[in-house]
């Protein structure tokens, strides 16, 4: 599975939660340049790549931000549990191993007040390639 698949992966997959109303990719501070956005969302960073011989560990950072109206515990709650499902539901679809992952929770002031939580994950796949030269000559 490439880095490209992978996103998309954990991009589908958080549109799939309920509550879900946006995806993000690559930057956490693209929160301020949408004043109308629409909560909750999810942002996807991907951190980086470590290559061995065969496999790749890919490692992201996952976040869920919702703004914050007066229950920081319940906005925590249920992020935790965005974040549970849609990373489960990517290594069971794609048949990927995974390393134990933190969940770290958190109060911030973007364009609004948010709160959230964001885990740090490492997934493991084989190394592939998407590249269609061959360079054997």
């Amino acid at each position: 599975m490439t880095l490209l698949e992978l996103i998309n992966a954990f991009k589908e997959s958080a549109y799939e939660e309920a509550n879900v109303n946006t995806v993000i990719l690559y930057d956490l501070l693209e929160l301020n340049a949408h004043p109308d956005i629409d909560y909750s969302c999810v942002v996807i960073i991907p951190d980086n790549s470590l290559v061995n011989e065969n496999l790749v560990t890919r490692q992201f950072t996952i976040y869920y931000i919702d703004r914050l109206a007066d229950n920081e515990e319940y906005i925590h709650s249920v992020g935790e549990q965005v974040l549970e499902s849609l990373i489960t539901r990517v290594v069971d679809e794609y048949e990927l191993s995974i390393n134990t992952y933190a969940i770290n929770f958190f109060k911030h002031k973007f364009i609004d007040d948010c709160a959230g939580c964001y885990a740090q994950v490492s997934i493991i796949t084989p190394k592939e390639t998407v590249c269609e030269y061959d360079y054997s000559d």
